[in-house]
């Protein structure tokens, strides 16, 4: 079972209300074409937003707003280099934006290769607004996933305090990556059922649990991870960004069903 690991999952929202404060005037073409590009953004035609915030960077090229748009719409567009373009680009206008850093942070987290670039604008906008508790749970994430536990723990016990955000399904699934990564099967285990139990139609969500049980092996937790990897197939198989993960999933169901019988 070499490489077969949980998945990092995003859990943050993608358009920050911080995106409207604008430079200029309300009159201002940019600042409209702006506008223009968060109200597609909000109704999810992110097709439509791309245009008019390219435009407004464009008219504007020293905006953050702008630049912080552009980015979230090149990222929802499958751009992600012009995505992370813009949003470096914010951050060197405005380093103290704390809009900016998040997203830059944001964006790198997602890239495995560039989790490590993560961390500083991340911990920037830690800085800048301490109660953000999206921060907090990207930092967990990065954290862990880069297996920099010790660091990691102090924000996973700090977000555990808030009693409806540790019920929650992304709460019980960033411990079970903290468990998992750590080797803590029984655990991470725990974790990532308490996450089924609470999302059971979320694809990733299913295959972190099929994934936990396939590792905190006995015949039992053998069984029930191959149900849960052909429930995850069922949904997933519809979804085109989900491919290669499907393709792992029967490759591993077909090493499984041997030890079954």
């Amino acid at each position: 079972m070499k490489n077969w690991h949980s998945t990092f999952k995003r859990l943050l929202p993608l358009l920050p209300a911080a995106v409207l404060v604008l430079a200029g005037g309300c009159g201002d073409s940019a600042d409209e074409l702006v506008r223009r590009a968060h109200d597609e953004a909000a109704a999810g035609r992110w097709d439509q937003a791309l245009a008019p915030a390219e435009q407004a960077v464009r008219k504007a090229p020293e905006s953050v707003p702008a630049l912080i748009m552009r980015a979230l719409a090149c990222e929802q567009n499958g751009k992600p280099d012009p995505a992370l373009d813009s949003a470096r680009q914010a951050v060197k206008l405005n380093p103290e934006s704390f809009t900016a850093q998040y997203t830059l942070g944001r964006l790198y987290a997602q890239d495995p290769a560039r989790r490590q670039d993560a961390l500083t604008p991340l911990y920037k906008a830690a800085q800048l607004k301490p109660d953000d508790r999206n921060t907090r749970i990207l930092l967990a994430n990065v954290l862990t996933a880069l297996n920099n536990y010790d660091q990691a723990l102090p924000y996973l016990q700090e977000l555990s305090r808030d009693p409806q955000l540790l019920a929650s399904a992304g709460m019980q699934g960033i411990f079970g990556n903290y468990y998992f990564r750590k080797r803590n099967f029984r655990a991470a285990n725990q974790a990532f059922t308490a996450a089924y139990n609470q999302s059971p139609r979320d694809p990733l969500t299913i295959y972190n649990a099929a994934v936990s049980r396939d590792f905190y092996y006995n015949r039992d937790q053998g069984r029930t991870a191959q149900q849960l990897y052909r429930q995850f197939l069922a949904i997933a198989e519809s979804q085109p960004e989900l491919a290669g993960l499907c393709e792992q999933v029967r490759a591993r169901l077909a090493r499984l069903a041997p030890a079954a019988r």
